[in-house]
């Protein structure tokens, strides 16, 4: 049974945001979206079928008893953009069967997998992928067992683990952006699409202030359910192309496949105006086409370049130092220039926690069977020590290898570093983690994430998740302080 689950997946630790929209289902309304997904199932011979499109992964979640072919990702993908690349889908495809793809879910569910740990939007976006294909006959048992044990284990994540408290997501880092620009609260602000990201963008914009603000959506009712929580006016799509009274920004999230705001149409909304115009694009593939950003004046706020704030997040809470915890099996040559760098540039101190060892053996674990990677293979890590142990000690940090005991643990705990906390209160900088084995089986499959390059920074948001009974990590920042978050 465990073998029939399969997922599909396109990441931005893998792959760049604006890439992504290459492996996303093209559709026009719903009706559509169901009809290409009734197909892939058909044409697939799937049993079941979860398709979720975010704004920085999209997945297949199926399940078929049918062993997969070597030339699956291409021949998948081949019917839904036609001659994809080979080394496109070998660079950026992830398959994973079994207890991997189970894994995988977990992990979305609880945030861990996300371009912001700790936001819970994801949470909600997979609930209602499942709920929409349930409705048109896509799922059944199988899918929705493991559906419901990762929600289950994700609510157990927030809540016992504090994962999510001071909750951040795309949506927040992007009106903090906005509120950067010193935009005044009487600003016009055009909407455009009236889904849930919107809807969340709404409501921080009620938070602050902002109120002339006209919604445009295919569907009018939508644009009107937005546009009346603002105080606003409501369109529809088509009457963004005659609109005259101009903006000072422009907020866009739709399910397009393609540019909706191009060079003719952005002109066409500037009208006589000249002066610098803030605009949001939270869509993936973006919806503002890349010669608008390249002529006109403007402040370009997209998801892609949310990504750097991720070293920020602990720089902006006040703290002046704090620790973060690498977990890792070793680091290639080409990346220590890019971790050296880091560590140069930083006052945080970088602990490495090596998993495996100088001989190279599989990785048990509690539960029984050995870790494996995104491809469904035995991790059998070797361990460079000398080399890890010089780059922790390098940076102040310490450096622990995997041992059956807790010894490895006690490594980072604050009585290792009480010396570090003596001056701190639990209240101000620190926040106590009791995530017991829960934190554990989802700690050895995140960690095969940050051997990657791309993921270096997502360690910097993880920090601390180790199972023991005094176990602290620095506390996310509270970038927009709000009731709403």
């Amino acid at each position: 049974m465990l073998n029939g689950y399969k997922i599909l997946t396109v990441t931005h630790r893998q792959t760049p945001l604006h890439k992504i929209g290459d492996f996303i289902v093209d559709y026009e309304n719903e009706g559509q979206l169901k009809n290409e997904l009734v197909s892939i199932k058909e044409n697939w011979h799937l049993d079941e079928l979860v398709y979720l499109s975010s704004c920085n992964r999209v997945v297949y979640f199926f399940y078929t008893e049918k062993p997969l072919t070597s030339s699956f990702k291409f021949d998948f993908f081949s019917n839904i953009h036609p001659n994809p690349s080979p080394e496109l889908l070998e660079d950026h495809v992830i398959l994973l069967e079994g207890r991997s793809a189970i894994d995988h879910l977990f992990q979305i569910a609880a945030s861990i997998d996300s371009l912001v740990v700790g936001e819970r939007e994801i949470l909600r976006q997979l609930r209602e992928a499942y709920t929409r294909c349930l409705e048109w006959g896509l799922t059944g048992d199988h899918l929705r067992i493991a559906m419901e044990k990762a929600v289950t284990s994700a609510k157990e994540v927030y809540s016992k683990t504090k994962l999510g408290e001071k909750s951040v997501s795309v949506v927040s880092l992007a009106i903090k952006e906005m509120l950067k620009t010193c935009l005044p609260k009487q600003a016009r602000i055009l909407m455009i699409g009236a889904g849930q990201t919107n809807a969340l963008v709404a409501k921080f914009l009620k938070k602050y202030g902002y109120k002339n603000v006209a919604v445009f959506n295919r569907t009018f009712y939508h644009a009107e359910k937005i546009a009346t929580l603002l105080n606003g006016k409501a369109y529809t799509l088509n009457d963004l192309f005659t609109y005259q009274d101009g903006f000072d920004c422009l907020i866009i999230c739709t399910g397009a496949t393609k540019p909706i705001i191009d060079k003719k149409l952005y002109a066409s909304l500037l009208g006589e105006e000249d002066s610098s115009k803030v605009v949001i694009d939270l869509s993936i593939p973006n919806n503002v086409s890349k010669e608008v950003v390249k002529h006109f004046n403007l402040k370009y706020i997209q998801i892609e370049g949310l990504k750097t704030l991720a070293k920020e997040l602990l720089n902006q809470a006040g703290y002046i130092d704090g620790d973060i915890i690498l977990i890792t099996d070793g680091i290639e040559q080409e990346e220590q220039s890019d971790v050296t760098s880091f560590i140069n540039s930083t006052t945080f101190r970088l602990n490495i926690y090596g998993v495996g060892s100088e001989q190279g053996a599989p990785i048990k674990l509690p539960e029984g069977g050995f870790l494996k990677d995104r491809y469904g293979q035995i991790v059998i890590p070797t361990i460079n020590i000398s080399q890890l142990k010089s780059l922790a000690t390098r940076s102040g940090g310490k450096f622990a290898r995997y041992q059956p005991s807790n010894s490895d643990i006690n490594t980072f705990s604050p009585m290792a570093n009480s010396e570090l906390l003596k001056d701190e209160t639990q209240s101000q900088a620190l926040w106590r983690i009791d995530a017991g084995i829960y934190g554990l089986l989802l700690l050895l499959p995140f960690g095969l994430y940050l051997f990657r390059r791309s993921a270096f920074l997502g360690a910097v948001l993880l920090l601390t998740f180790l199972p023991q009974q005094n176990a602290y990590a620095l506390e996310l920042p509270t970038l927009l302080k709000n009731t709403d978050q």
